[in-house]
């Protein structure tokens, strides 16, 4: 399910605001998003469908999935819901974004712990997990 204006954009600019005013910032997802959510799931762009299925226990369909890009699903009581693709474009084609800054493919995390460091980098930032 997707939440009208609530998409990779909202959070870019919470990034762009927070680190002109400071070098060191820290978003935390559960205080950002306006929807009830418990856990959010981070898939790389080398996850399957198959893959992510298994791993969220739930059907998904190839209407609500893009084979391109890392994934994020937030859930609730295990059911989506609201799930994004976050897109890493190359800074010509797209300089102003927000991606996942972590080696992991995937990663799971209760919203409580959900944290992320911000680092700036040219015009897009970068969002390291704390967890």
């Amino acid at each position: 399910m997707h939440w009208p204006g609530v998409h990779p954009s909202q959070i870019h600019w919470t990034a762009k605001c927070s680190c002109e005013r400071q070098s060191n910032y820290v978003i935390d997802f559960a205080t950002l998003l306006p929807y009830d959510w418990d856990t959010l799931y981070y898939f790389s762009g080398k996850w399957e469908l198959d893959d992510i299925i298994d791993t969220l226990g739930i059907p998904l369909t190839a209407v609500s999935y893009s084979e391109v890009g890392p994934k994020v699903f937030f859930m609730r009581q295990g059911h989506v819901v609201y799930q994004t693709g976050w897109f890493p474009y190359p800074p010509e084609r797209c300089p102003k974004h927000i991606y996942f800054d972590t080696p992991d493919e995937v990663f799971v995390v209760v919203k409580s712990d959900a944290k992320f460091n911000v680092t700036k980098n040219g015009d897009a930032y970068g969002l390291r997990p704390l967890f």
